[in-house]
């Protein structure tokens, strides 16, 4: 039986093709005679070879993706345009967020370096404002009580005073404080401590009369006056991006804008977000934009000549971006790039490529449901070829995109 049905088979085929096809240049899937339209659009079906229909894509010289052929009269009525791949000077905009941070230039951590205990604490709250100068808290330790004493003792000794005074600073006192006990002449036993910068009290996991250990974190200050911005940039975009560079920041929150320049470009990329950092600094004008928030932050860039084509070129799916070679005598090839920068209605190729290349800037849409269909009859034949020899034959390349 199943051999009657394949003789069947080729005694109708030649019939068949000998027929003309009309077919919908929208909807390839719709078949009918002359003057007929289609249901789904209203388009007036278009003739085509019936060699064509299902042709086998072919493969081209120029890759290893399938190509397909497609009948000049098709090709008008889709509307097909196409471009040379050529170099352009591109001027761009690289875009990214930015989370505003405290500077770590202008931040203390001030702990002790001997142990004690907090006697009186000028400062009693985090938040609290200081002065450059200002009595943060005062501190017991015998081991800065000896210090001194051995200071005293030596004093007549030139070189063993500069060792006592080592002593006095290895043990934390500063040099205000140094300065009024050589003034004093006797033993601070309540040792101040100052504010060596204006700030705002950030850490304060001490009260007074704590006992404190050597090493143990007693305050933490830090001077808001400028923040940084670590702005995340897309890793492709990086490249473009140099130290000293200008950008403009606006706080989304009240609409304020900014100017800085590139301080540091980091050398680890984040894992997560695929992007890069890079850090700007900013003035923290009456209290914006809050370290914790999120800016937007834009880079004028002018990569140079690249080799670019029309933005509309362009088809997306999750691999990524293709687009259609034009190869002559309606034949059309799938490729698969590798995109940069857009610019003007441009977008750079960085591979996939070559300059002088044509591409298709209009009619790639159905061109590309053109392939997917022919791809899609292509492997149904290949399957039942398959079944014929106990097996089939896998997609490759994009047609195994296709088959998705």
């Amino acid at each position: 039986m199943r051999a009657l049905f394949l003789v069947v088979i080729l005694f109708i085929a030649p019939a068949a093709l000998a027929q003309e096809t009309y077919i919908c240049p929208m909807h390839p899937h719709i078949h009918g005679e002359e003057g007929e339209t289609c249901p789904i659009c209203g388009m007036t079906l278009v003739a085509q070879a019936p060699q064509e229909l299902p042709a086998k894509p072919s493969r081209s010289k120029e890759g290893d993706q399938p190509a397909v052929q497609i009948s000049p009269d098709f090709i008008q009525a889709l509307g097909v345009t196409t471009a040379t791949a050529q170099a352009r000077t591109l001027a761009a905009r690289v875009q990214a967020y930015g989370e505003v941070v405290p500077s770590s230039r202008n931040a203390l951590a001030l702990s002790m370096r001997s142990e004690g205990w907090i006697i009186d604490l000028a400062a009693d709250a985090v938040g609290d404002t200081v002065n450059k100068g200002d009595l943060l808290f005062t501190y017991y330790s015998p081991e800065i009580i000896s210090a001194q004493v051995d200071y005293l003792t030596v004093a007549a000794t030139e070189s063993r005073v500069e060792r006592a005074e080592q002593r006095l600073r290895l043990y934390g006192m500063e040099d205000k404080a140094i300065a009024e006990f050589k003034a004093g002449g006797k033993v601070i036993e309540k040792m101040p401590f100052y504010a060596p910068f204006d700030g705002t009290i950030t850490e304060l996991p001490i009260r007074k009369g704590d006992y404190l250990q050597a090493g143990e974190l007693a305050l933490g200050l830090q001077d808001f006056s400028q923040v940084w911005v670590n702005a995340a940039i897309a890793l492709r975009d990086l490249p473009l991006l140099e130290v000293g560079q200008q950008a403009n920041i606006r706080n989304p929150a009240t609409g304020q804008r900014y100017s800085s320049t590139i301080e540091f470009i980091h050398h680890v990329a984040d894992p997560e977000s695929r992007t890069g950092k890079v850090r700007l600094s900013l003035p923290h004008d009456r209290g914006e934009p809050k370290p914790g928030s999120y800016v937007d932050v834009e880079f004028q860039v002018n990569p140079g000549a690249r080799l670019a084509v029309p933005s509309q070129a362009l088809l997306y799916d999750r691999d990524g971006a293709y687009l259609f070679l034009d190869l002559g005598e309606g034949r059309f090839q799938p490729r698969r790039v590798e995109t940069g920068v857009t610019s003007e209605g441009y977008t750079e190729i960085l591979s996939g490529l070559e300059q002088g290349q044509n591409i298709v800037t209009a009619g790639q849409f159905l061109i590309d449901a053109e392939s997917r269909l022919r791809s899609g009859m292509s492997r149904m034949e290949n399957m039942s070829h398959g079944d014929d020899r106990g097996e089939s034959m896998p997609a490759t390349g994009m047609e195994a995109h296709h088959a998705h």
